[in-house]
């Protein structure tokens, strides 16, 4: 009695190991979906990114522009000032 026991404890324990494997396989499965959906997610993430960055870069380049010709337009218009003031205070002597 004893030994018949004894093997259906060894028997027992395998089952048991068995078990665990086939847990340890899924799980492990079940892991390797969520790094793939997550790297996935992380690519797109990655890209829009990207795209909202060189947008931006468009943005500040734009804004440089129009920043530039109103400093232009600025300058332009104190020089016409002055040419003005200088026609004026020639006109008026």
């Amino acid at each position: 009695m004893q030994t018949k026991v004894i093997k259906e404890k060894i028997k027992s324990v395998g089952n048991i190991k068995k078990i665990t494997k086939t847990m340890e396989m899924v799980s492990a499965a079940k892991m390797k979906k969520a790094i793939d959906v997550l790297s996935e997610k992380v690519d797109i993430l990655e890209e829009k990114l990207s795209n909202a960055k060189s947008s931006n870069l468009a943005v500040e380049s734009y804004k440089q522009k129009v920043i530039s010709n109103i400093e232009s337009t600025i300058c332009d218009l104190n020089h016409a000032i002055k040419v003005l003031e200088k026609y004026g205070n020639e006109n008026a002597t």
